[in-house]
């Protein structure tokens, strides 16, 4: 049988535990917030808040979903994750002026955390490599087109082109495949 002074240092631990944990939720850049299933907001971090540019400091539930853009039916998704307990996610959500994946997992006792977690850089990157693609393309169709319209010309024309003609795209080719071979290399 526990004594009350043991109670008390076991009350003591759970909260010093509690207080660890709520603080490292808050140091999170991600923003992280928890609900149940009578949709009580039971954990938000400031990231959350700062995130959804709710500057109020009693928020609630419908605070933070009403801040959320028109993502489809949030609320009923978290309570849906509730009951089935199978999580979901919304992927490149835009919120203000960055781009977020939100996701949403079960946790117990009825409960849901939601996870908004930016991508606007991965996003950019993913753009910019893009467009460097496209250049590329663009950059190395110029010089294989030469290539094939001068080869192409030899070919077909073998028995009337003259020699010097012959030669001069054939210099064509080989400038214009060492232009390819530098592109390539650099």
């Amino acid at each position: 049988r526990l004594r009350r002074s043991d109670v008390r240092r076991l009350q003591k631990a759970l909260e010093a535990e509690r207080d660890r944990f709520i603080s490292l939720i808050k140091s999170i850049e991600d923003g992280i917030f928890m609900t149940d299933n009578k949709n009580n907001l039971l954990l938000v971090n400031d990231s959350t808040l700062r995130i959804l540019n709710i500057t109020k400091s009693n928020v609630s539930f419908f605070d933070i979903t009403n801040a959320l853009p028109s993502t489809p039916g949030i609320s009923s998704r978290i309570n849906e994750v509730i009951l089935n307990g199978k999580s979901q996610s919304e992927k490149a959500i835009k919120i203000n002026d960055k781009i977020y994946d939100i996701s949403i997992s079960p946790a117990t006792n009825n409960r849901a955390s939601v996870v908004l977690h930016d991508i606007s850089d991965h996003k950019k990157m993913e753009s910019l490599k893009e467009d460097y693609m496209h250049i590329m393309v663009h950059e190395l169709r110029a010089p294989l087109a030469t290539i094939k319209d001068s080869a192409e010309l030899i070919i077909t024309s073998k028995d009337t082109l003259e020699e010097d003609k012959k030669l001069k795209f054939l210099e064509i080719i080989h400038q214009q495949s060492k232009k390819l071979l530098s592109q390539i290399g650099s």
